[in-house]
């Protein structure tokens, strides 16, 4: 609803304010084209640590591939489950972040590459249009900050 509007709107309305003549219509193309790596690091680093929080359960799934006695085990308090290493929450913390920062820097370029291309405005009124992938990709960086740190 409502961020989603926000985080495509503001840009927009920026870039018009400032004398942009960039059409609505290039506007979400270009800049939706360009929030496609943006969506691709988020669902990396979704992966990634969706796999990183089930090594632990692998021993189990192994040894009872079915998993009842495994849940029968975990129910009665019989089975721990194995940690995983300290090291490898700061480390997959690190390569998550990475993962957004990169896809944020692929935005950046797409942005730059593909509103400059179909506009000769003056750069002073594109900045606007980076807000987008800096908005979007930033909420994610932030959030994984907020969950692993």
């Amino acid at each position: 609803g409502f961020l989603p509007m926000i985080i495509w709107g503001v840009p927009w309305i920026l870039h018009r304010i400032l004398g942009g003549r960039l059409s609505l219509s290039t506007y979400l193309f270009s800049v939706g084209m360009a929030f496609i790596p943006v969506m691709a690091a988020a669902h990396a680093l979704k992966s990634v640590v969706k796999m990183v929080s089930r090594i632990p359960y692998l021993v189990g799934a192994f040894g009872d591939p079915v998993g009842v006695t495994t849940a029968q085990e975990i129910l009665a308090g019989t089975r721990v489950s194995a940690q995983l290493p300290s090291w490898t929450g700061p480390l997959v913390t690190s390569l998550v972040i990475g993962l957004a920062v990169a896809g944020m820097a692929v935005s950046f370029f797409m942005v730059h590459t593909l509103v400059r291309s179909s506009s000769d405005e003056e750069e002073y009124r594109r900045w606007p249009l980076y807000l987008v992938p800096l908005m979007y990709g930033g909420a994610f960086v932030v959030m994984i900050a907020l969950w692993r740190l």
